[in-house]
């Protein structure tokens, strides 16, 4: 499968996240916090006062030929694992190996998620809005981007190669208690009604005792 994005970004220091392959190179989307900014698949626009259509500046391209690992059947989606084991999208594993919860304010938190994207059989790419979360009653939340030096942004991770990065959620702290991070099934987010809604494909619950981590404002800005 194929994602084009109108995006460009920075390089994030490959300790704290980033990309790696053998050969070739994984390789950050030029410009890519700008990408993210602007990427938002929630964007909505007003045309001559008309609310209604929602357009992403994202766009997937499914080639049959390019579909290296077929997806599971409908049956299955979305699928579960425990941290640290991975979910197959086409030619993707995803895998969420961490999940920490750190203080925000009285009654929001962050949910700081450590997400890896490897790409097997054939090119791909990731973004950072390819993930999400959801609380007990099945409502879903973007990722919240903060600008951070290894924050996950955006990806051309050819076969073989693997993207990292932190994902960053802020959330009601009522809302962590039952509920999961995953990645969104890839559909063309173009409405004449409403917001595309989102459509977990993977799912990790979130621990019911997550580990402390650090706020975004502790890592260096990129």
């Amino acid at each position: 499968m194929r994602k084009l994005w109108i995006c460009a970004g920075a390089a994030c220091a490959l300790a704290l996240g980033g990309s790696s392959a053998s050969v070739p190179p994984v390789t950050e989307i030029s410009d890519a916090p700008s990408s993210v900014a602007l990427g938002d698949p929630a964007a909505l626009f007003d045309l001559d006062g008309f609310q209604g259509l929602v357009v992403s500046d994202v766009m997937v391209i499914s080639d049959p030929d390019e579909q290296c690992t077929p997806p599971p059947p409908r049956a299955s989606i979305p699928a579960t694992a425990r941290l640290g084991e991975a979910i197959a999208y086409n030619s993707l594993r995803y895998t969420i190996s961490s999940i920490g919860v750190a203080g925000r304010d009285d009654d929001r938190v962050w949910l700081v998620v450590r997400a890896q994207v490897v790409s097997s059989g054939c090119a791909g790419s990731a973004s950072l809005w390819d993930f999400l979360f959801t609380d007990a009653g099945g409502a879903s939340y973007k990722p919240s981007p903060q600008g951070r030096r290894g924050e996950f942004t955006s990806y051309v991770i050819p076969a073989g190669g693997w993207a990292t990065g932190l994902v960053f959620f802020d959330l009601p702290a009522t809302a962590v208690p039952g509920g999961a991070v995953g990645f969104r099934e890839s559909i063309l987010p173009i409405s004449l009604t409403g917001r595309t809604p989102d459509r977990p494909y993977g799912l990790w619950p979130v621990p019911a005792s997550p580990s402390a981590a650090r706020s975004p404002d502790t890592y260096p800005a990129n």
